[in-house]
């Protein structure tokens, strides 16, 4: 992210310390969730989140079968990044409508990988091609559009690990800081590649080691009510990102001795007790945090308590309880875009669906489900509260 420097000077030794010392106004204070505090507990009912959910199947076919890494809902599509493409489905049934781009191909139509998180705004989605460059698709019609400013202006062993889009006309773009050296990790820009800010990065450290490990969950981005946030695997607080491009804490996580330090990407550097989180998701009612690979539990917030638990993720499939259907238990990986935005969803693998889904409704799907067939999309519609 990009943050203009007199404001990154005054702030970016706190940003991402262990304690925010950031000062700001009363009203503004960010909410400390206290994890250090919190106990395991049960995730809450499935209702006191999402009013109904859906299970959409997604096609197979030759084309679309493979290993699938994530997707995204938009007003009338699922797109799904996989080893094998970027596939459009329906989001009502399903359905296989095309792939978008030739992965691996050098022709024109080609691209080398998504960008993570599928990057779709309007009717665009962004592809990485191999000269480091964007290529933008249409969504609906599938043909190549333009080519933008990508990657090519980074040194060779730098890529965007993260894009994600701050409005219509804006993207955030963010590496990883896996040498610890990167001076700027956070780059703010238009959709046509002028840069309006970077961030400078706060967790470099000095390499003592040969050996590193790259960490997923590095630097992840979410939105609420036309808002994004933002969170580093190093830092206590969740910001927001307001309209004049400026980070403010919004949450304080209160990790305590458990907050990971820059140098645990060198492999004797990781602690048993660090903390690290994955997926973010907010609604009116929760904050919820998904467990990383290198940590068992997830977090969820309840604002109408103001209470954190604890949940242990590594017993199988142990999310929020299905009190709607009974199908499976639901943990929601992202909310949709544009008009899905009312929408929570969680991917699940088909074998997965099939041998944990409730016996009584799992008769309904063994029909049309088979356990290699692509994954189920399990939808939700969060619930207003009052």
């Amino acid at each position: 992210m990009n943050v203009s420097l007199p404001f990154l000077t005054a702030i970016c030794c706190t940003l991402f310390s262990c304690t925010a010392t950031v000062a700001v106004q009363e009203k503004d204070a960010p909410i400390n969730l206290a994890y250090h505090e919190a106990k395991e507990e049960p995730a809450p009912l499935l209702s006191t989140l999402v009013s109904n959910i859906d299970c959409i199947a997604l096609e197979t076919t030759d084309s679309t079968l493979g290993d699938y890494y994530t997707l995204i809902l938009l007003d009338e599509y699922i797109i799904a990044d996989t080893s094998t493409g970027c596939h459009l489905f329906n989001l009502q049934n399903g359905k296989y409508i095309r792939t978008i781009g030739m992965i691996g191909d050098q022709s024109p139509m080609g691209y080398s990988t998504c960008t993570t998180p599928p990057y779709a705004v309007k009717n665009e989605i962004l592809l990485k091609g191999f000269d480091k460059k964007f290529k933008a698709f249409s969504i609906d019609e599938g043909k190549l559009l333009k080519t933008l400013p990508g990657e090519e202006n980074l040194k060779s062993d730098l890529m965007y690990d993260v894009t994600f889009p701050l409005n219509d006309s804006t993207m955030l773009l963010y590496s990883n800081n896996l040498l610890g050296v990167n001076k700027y990790n956070l780059q703010v820009r238009t959709y046509e590649g002028h840069i309006l800010k970077e961030f400078p990065s706060t967790n470099c450290f000095q390499k003592k080691q040969n050996i590193l490990c790259k960490m997923a969950n590095e630097g992840e981005f979410y939105s609420y009510n036309n808002d994004v946030y933002m969170h580093e695997f190093t830092s206590d607080t969740i910001f927001q990102i307001d309209k004049e491009l400026n980070l403010h804490p919004y949450y304080i996580l209160g990790l305590k001795g458990a907050l990971p330090a820059p140098d645990c990407r060198e492999m004797n550097n990781w602690k048993s007790h660090y903390v690290m989180f994955g997926d973010i998701v907010e609604t009116d009612r929760y904050l919820i945090l998904e467990r990383s690979n290198n940590y068992s539990y997830g977090c969820i917030y309840d604002k109408m308590v103001k209470k954190t638990i604890r949940v242990n993720r590594e017993k199988e499939n142990n999310g929020f309880q299905n009190d709607i259907d009974g199908l499976f238990p639901f943990w929601p990986q992202s909310r949709g875009r544009g008009t899905s935005s009312n929408k929570v969803w969680q991917m699940v693998s088909a074998e997965s669906f099939l041998k944990y889904a409730n016996p009584k409704n799992r008769k309904l799907f063994q029909k049309t489900i088979h356990e290699e067939d692509n994954p189920i999309v399990i939808i939700g519609t969060i619930k207003e509260e009052e």
